[in-house]
């Protein structure tokens, strides 16, 4: 039969594998081994069949027959255009031995299967026509075997075998007869159906679920509990739904467990369902297994369930009445006939100090003394029934005995009336017997304790009264009591109450009548009494409670009165009072957002107008009251809500700078910076009731401080682009400061040239002008005397020009000997050195005491005499001159005036005076060397003084401001390190 071929390229690999067999071989070594088959297909005359000897076979066929021979799996090979048949030693028994072995071998396909070529022909054909593969499992192929057909099973599969030209030549079969796996399926569907059955009769359910398809089956008394349909089924929550709720997760977790890959397969569950058809609660025990496969995974899951509402309602009772019993406090026990113990609860346990039961008997309950006592009651407890007595039985753990109330009852079958055993019911009276030696004890002690109570009461820091009758007679005083009325014990007794207080009778009265009616104790507080001493009344305070006083026969008889005096209390709380209405109109009248929230709860009770109309932009009635949470909801997601908590727990104040917060007010949400302060509110007790928050708006300062960020970030960049060229300008500024160096080295040898040298010829003029104007004075003419004066007057301010420039070099160094000393002690000497010029403007000097520094004492002097020297000078003419020195210490960084070192501690020393002034526009001019704000003849100097004061203040690495108006004075402030350079 011709059959169409597909030609196939083959890889590289399988080419060169093949190619060992292409060279025609005249041996059959390839048919080496194989068995029985081998041996036949060796022995066959292949000449009369379509496939020819073997010496001819193509090389695929022989590696497909090499192949099939020595495999131990069942293989079968159809071959050529008539399919000509191999099979091997394992396919060999599939044949039957009275069937188609050994004569199949070489035969055609449709000469060796025509019972089944209908069946395997369009198998074949699609293997050879598509070259596609083929599976079958568990196919029914019946096969004639054994001298008959028998209906056989098999799992198969058809390939496609190629030839040396790539076309299908053959198609190979794997085959294993699975017959008898079938056939036992067959039988345990048969045995489930049996199962199924007796389980149905027993009333069980029963069900049967593939966990791989997901679907289930059940027989009919489970389709009833569960209203499920007959046959398979795909919804597990048709299931689930009738489990109720409550144990609805418990069977889901069993279920899940069960079938997990960690499971041992086993299965059991109790639950409760409500019946579909009656509605009826039902529990139910289900008992199952798992089955898994190789690879781990469940491949059936069935078994059954059973109704067991009834022995689980009586279960629940049984376990109810054994917890009653071992949750009891009473010592309760069981003993069989021979009083072994066979149950003691968890009571009976501790009491004897036990740690089990076994091997126990009723005998070693009791106390060796009372052992005795106990065998004659056991004795005779069969007869009697019970008995019920005090005895003592020990703990066995410390030894100690204990008293019990131990009653015995014989337990009988009710039937035959023979003892079953021995219970026992027993009470620990230990306590019981303790308090009754006690009360003995406290009888005795009975007379002595009222004794002491009198005395006690006499002496006790509250007023206490006894009133007897319906006139409140006054029974008893103590000592207290009569400080209160302000009275003697021998004034009181036996004197009605509203005679010794008339004030109170109004009042009291009724409150007293109503605890001799009810016997019911009556209190007031704060209850205010006027009480006469020495003919003046005053109003007094106190906190009181009457108790009944009751007889024998508990009838009331009288009123104890207890009386403390809360007077001080009372008025502190009035003005505790007062100050709080203060302190809410100072809240409410404040500058500055104010509120008070009260509680856990942070309740508005109180807040000013601005912080509800600036802060929050609420309507006051919106607010007051209000949790602030619940009012502002989007402050919960900000740090709010755990630093109110914070303050409520800790007690503590609590400051938070430039808090970032979102108020959602009426107008909208803003946003703002504040500044908070919390407080605390404490009551009497000192807890925490409430929080006082102040606000301050600092936005705006915030908001500013982020630009200057910005800018200074941008002033970094370009500090960073310049840093270059600053570089370059350093290396220029130094050759220029080796200059300026040299030019001062040069301008000291002037100024000490100027000052020595100079003064020589100066003082040689003023010598001779001085000689020549004593000699020829009278001669000279007025113009001459002009002239001359006016000489000596130059020589005269040239003297003092080169005093001063001496001075001013000598201040240009910062170099000498620094000192610790107080600043005052040098104004002290100043002004003694000055003494003179001060009596002679009839001048006042103030100074303060003043800062202690490290200085240069001679130049701090001059700079003092200098600032002095320059107030006197500029004095007014129709005013004493008035000089006033301070002083305070302040940090570098809190002086904006000048540029300080911000990490330093400074003395401000501030000299004021009442002098002519200058000009605002002067205050940096006036410190230059040679300014003169007037003229020579107005006011006499050399315009270096203030240079020198300035000089030296840079010496010591400080700074100076001057300030004045015309007419108003000047005020010169310095700053000096306190530590010094």
């Amino acid at each position: 039969m011709k059959r169409q071929r597909r030609r196939l390229t083959l890889s590289s690999n399988r080419n060169t594998f093949l190619m060992k067999f292409l060279k025609k071989d005249q041996d059959i070594h390839f048919l080496k081994g194989g068995g029985e088959m081998g041996d036949i297909i060796r022995n066959k005359d292949w000449s009369d069949t379509s496939v020819g000897n073997p010496s001819q076979w193509p090389s695929s066929l022989r590696v497909l027959l090499n192949t099939l021979l020595n495999s131990r799996f069942p293989m079968f090979l159809f071959w050529g255009d008539e399919w000509i048949c191999f099979y091997n030693d394992a396919y060999r028994p599939s044949l039957g031995k009275e069937g188609k072995h050994p004569y199949i071998l070489g035969e055609p396909a449709v000469v060796a299967w025509p019972e089944i070529w209908p069946t395997i022909k369009p198998l074949l054909d699609k293997v050879y026509k598509k070259g596609e593969s083929t599976w079958s499992e568990d196919q029914l192929i019946p096969i004639y075997r054994d001298g008959k057909i028998d209906d056989a099973y098999w799992t198969f599969s058809y390939s496609p075998a190629y030839g040396v030209s790539g076309l299908v030549e053959g198609v190979f079969v794997t085959c294993t007869e699975t017959t008898s796996k079938v056939q036992y399926l067959k039988k345990l569907e048969q045995s489930e159906e049996q199962l199924s059955n007796a389980l149905e009769a027993a009333g069980m359910g029963a069900w049967d679920m593939d966990p791989q398809k997901g679907t289930f089956t059940a027989n009919k008394q489970a389709q009833k509990w569960f209203g499920l349909t007959q046959g398979p089924n795909e919804d597990l929550e048709d299931v689930y739904s009738t489990i109720l709720k409550e144990d609805r997760e418990l069977v889901r977790r069993a279920v899940e467990s069960t079938l997990s890959d960690q499971s041992d397969g086993n299965y059991e569950v109790m639950y409760r369902i409500r019946g579909d058809e009656d509605g009826d609660i039902r529990t139910l025990r289900a008992l199952g297994r798992a089955w898994f496969n190789e690879s781990g995974q469940p491949y059936r899951f069935n078994g059954i369930v059973q109704d067991v509402t009834e022995q689980h309602a009586i279960d629940n009772e049984r376990h109810k009445l054994i917890s009653l019993i071992d949750s009891s406090n009473q010592f309760i026990a069981l003993a069989d006939p021979e009083h072994q113990i066979q149950f003691a609860n968890a009571a009976a346990i501790k009491m004897l100090g036990w740690h089990g039961i076994e091997n126990r008997k009723l005998l070693d309950f009791v106390y060796e003394k009372d052992r005795g006592k106990a065998e004659k009651l056991l004795a005779v407890l069969p007869e009697q029934g019970h008995f019920n007595t005090e005895i003592r039985f020990v703990n066995e753990e410390n030894g100690r005995p204990l008293w019990l109330k131990w009653n015995m009852v014989v337990v009988k079958d009710p039937r035959t009336s023979e003892i079953l055993g021995y219970g026992t019911v027993s009470t620990n009276i230990e306590e019981q017997r303790a308090r009754e030696a006690q009360l003995e004890l406290a009888l005795d002690r009975i007379v002595e304790q009222e004794r002491k109570f009198r005395n006690l009461v006499k002496q006790a820091p509250v007023g206490i009264g006894i009133l007897k009758g319906e006139d409140f007679e006054v029974e008893l005083a103590n000592t207290t009591a009569l400080a209160i009325v302000k009275k003697e014990e021998r004034q009181v007794l036996g004197v009605p109450f509203f005679k010794i207080l008339p004030d109170t009778q109004e009042t009291l009265m009724p409150m007293l009548n109503e605890v001799l009616m009810t016997g019911k104790s009556s209190r007031g507080t704060n209850f205010p009494i006027v009480i006469e001493k020495k003919g003046k009344k005053e109003t007094r305070y106190f906190n009181f409670i009457f108790y009944p006083v009751r007889d024998e026969d508990d009838l009331v008889t009288g009123v104890m009165l207890v009386a403390t005096e809360v007077t001080e209390s009372v008025l502190l709380s009035n003005k505790l009072k007062e100050s709080a209405k203060q302190f809410r109109n100072l809240v409410i009248q404040s500058p500055i957002p104010m509120t008070i929230l009260r509680g856990r709860d942070f309740v508005i009770e109180m807040a000013n107008d601005i912080m509800i109309n600036e802060i929050w932009r609420k309507d006051k009635d919106e607010v007051l009251g209000k949790k602030l949470l619940d009012l502002f909801p989007g402050l919960v997601d900000q740090k709010y809500p755990e630093l109110l908590n914070k303050v409520f727990d800790n007690g503590e104040t609590l400051t938070v700078k430039e808090s970032h917060a979102r108020i959602e007010g009426n107008d909208g949400t803003r946003e703002f910076y504040l500044d908070y302060d919390y407080a605390p509110l404490r009551e009497l007790d000192g807890t925490v009731s409430g929080i006082m928050i102040t606000v301050s708006d600092v936005t705006d300062k915030v908001r500013s401080r982020k630009k200057l960020e910005e800018f200074s970030k941008e002033l970094e960049k370009q500090v960073y682009e310049r840093t270059d060229l600053l570089n370059k300008t350093n290396l220029q500024l130094r050759d220029s400061i080796r200059e300026l160096e040299q030019t001062n080295e040069e301008l000291q040898s002037f100024a000490y040239i100027s000052s020595h040298d100079l003064q020589e010829p100066l003082r040689k003029i003023q010598m001779f002008t001085s000689r020549i104007k004593e000699r020829s004075g009278e001669k000279f003419s007025e113009k001459d005397e002009q002239d001359f004066s006016r000489i000596i007057i130059a020589a005269s301010r040239m003297r003092t020009l080169i005093e001063d420039l001496l001075a001013f070099s000598k201040t240009s160094t910062s170099l000498g000997d620094f000192r610790v000393m107080p600043v005052g002690d040098v104004v002290q000497e100043v002004k003694e050195d000055l003494s003179d010029k001060i009596q002679a403007t009839n001048a006042t000097i103030n100074s303060t005491d003043l800062c202690v520094i490290k200085m240069i004492p001679f130049q701090i002097q001059q700079l003092f005499v200098n600032l002095i020297e320059n107030s006197l000078k500029f004095a007014k003419d129709d005013q004493d001159p008035v000089i006033t020195i301070t002083s305070e210490k302040v940090s570098g960084k809190n002086v904006s005036e000048i540029l300080l070192d911000p990490k330093k501690l400074y003395c401000k020393i501030t000299v004021k005076d009442n002098g002519i002034g200058f000009e605002p526009k002067y205050g940096e001019r006036i410190f230059q060397v040679f300014q003169r704000l007037h003229g020579r003849n107005q006011f006499e100097g050399t315009g270096i003084g203030l240079a020198i004061v300035k000089k030296i203040v840079q010496n010591h690495n400080g700074g100076i401001t001057a300030e004045s108006e015309p007419g108003k004075g000047a005020t010169f402030r310095i700053y000096l390190p306190v530590e010094g350079v």
